[in-house]
């Protein structure tokens, strides 16, 4: 088998599969799964740091054969991960993971306007660097004191 036709079959094989999961587990964000292929479902930490990657992978789904329902549950997780900005210790350098497979991806496919001010966590994160503040979005050295006294780099 060529190259080409294997990646065919293999992308078609992944684009079924991922069809059947997507209908049995509408709008959860997976961490793991029981034997039966059901997804157990992280929207209760909704700010853990894998959560953008399913519908990441749903978007990309979408974008092959344009197939509404992965559209619609990508929409559905990213929806639920806005939630993470009201969340201080939500933000953090994981943040990219979580938007921008999942609201760039959207703004990507379909233009939407909010979908691209969400995927840039990164305007939330800047917020609190200052030249006063006593940590940095950016990683920089700053003045910030760990535990036991000692400079630390954020």
């Amino acid at each position: 088998m060529k190259p080409r036709e294997w990646t065919v079959t293999v992308l078609e094989k992944i684009y079924r599969k991922e069809l059947l999961a997507a209908e049995r587990n509408r709008g959860k964000i997976p961490y793991t799964a029981d034997e039966k292929g059901a997804f157990d479902d992280c929207s209760g930490d909704i700010c853990w740091w894998t959560n953008g990657f399913y519908a990441g992978l749903l978007w990309q789904l979408y974008g092959y054969r344009k197939c509404t329902l992965f559209r619609e549950c990508a929409v559905k997780i990213e929806n639920k991960l806005d939630k993470n900005f009201t969340i201080a210790r939500g933000m953090d350098h994981d943040s990219g993971f979580k938007w921008l497979l999942t609201a760039g991806a959207d703004f990507a496919f379909t233009g939407k306007k909010a979908s691209k001010n969400s995927s840039s966590p990164q305007t939330t994160l800047r917020g609190g660097s200052t030249p006063r503040a006593a940590f940095s979005a950016r990683g920089t050295t700053t003045r910030a004191k760990t535990r036991g006294g000692r400079s630390s780099t954020v």
